[in-house]
C-alpha cells in the first residue's frame, strides 16, 4: 500500500491457477495460444489512475541449453479480458488499465497471448513481466 498525501493506492497482481505454458502440437506455433483469464490485477485506490505494463528485456532468457537467445518479449501480449485489443510487451511502458474516477477496490482478469513462430528453438525460457500503478 502506498500512502501519497491524503490519497492511498496499492497493485496486487496474481495467477489465479498454476498455469503451466506448453507448446506441444504444431498448432500452437502456428496459431498461438491464448490463456483467459491468466492474471488477477487488484488496483486500490481513492484517485484516479493507471496501470502500465513492459518486458524486463527486450528478448527472453534462456534457461535451458537447447533454447534460442533471441527469442523477443513482443511475442507476448495482454489485454483486460473484457477488452478487445491486445497489448504488445515491450521494454517500453504502455498503458493496460486506466480509471478515470475513484473506484476504491478494482479486480480485473487479464488474457495473455504467446505467438511464438518457428524462427526460434524450443526449450525453457524467463521473462518478467512489470505491472506499475501510477496516479494520473
Amino acid at each position: 500500500m502506498q500512502k501519497t498525501g491524503n490519497s492511498t493506492a496499492s497493485l496486487n497482481v496474481t495467477i489465479p491457477m498454476n498455469q503451466f505454458m506448453e507448446f506441444t502440437v504444431e498448432n500452437d506455433i502456428n496459431a498461438g495460444k491464448n490463456y483467459p483469464g491468466f492474471y488477477k490485477v487488484t488496483v486500490t485506490s481513492d484517485v484516479p489512475w493507471v496501470v502500465n505494463i513492459m518486458a524486463k528485456t527486450s528478448f527472453f532468457t534462456p534457461s535451458s541449453p537447447e533454447a534460442s537467445n533471441n527469442m523477443p518479449a513482443s511475442i507476448m501480449s495482454l489485454k483486460e479480458n473484457t477488452g478487445s485489443n491486445f497489448i504488445t510487451l515491450s521494454e517500453t511502458p504502455q498503458n493496460l488499465l486506466i480509471s478515470n474516477h475513484s473506484s476504491f477496490n478494482s479486480i480485473f482478469y487479464l488474457d495473455l497471448k504467446i505467438d511464438p513462430s518457428w524462427n526460434y528453438k524450443g526449450g525453457n525460457y524467463y521473462q518478467q513481466i512489470i505491472f506499475t500503478l501510477s496516479a494520473q
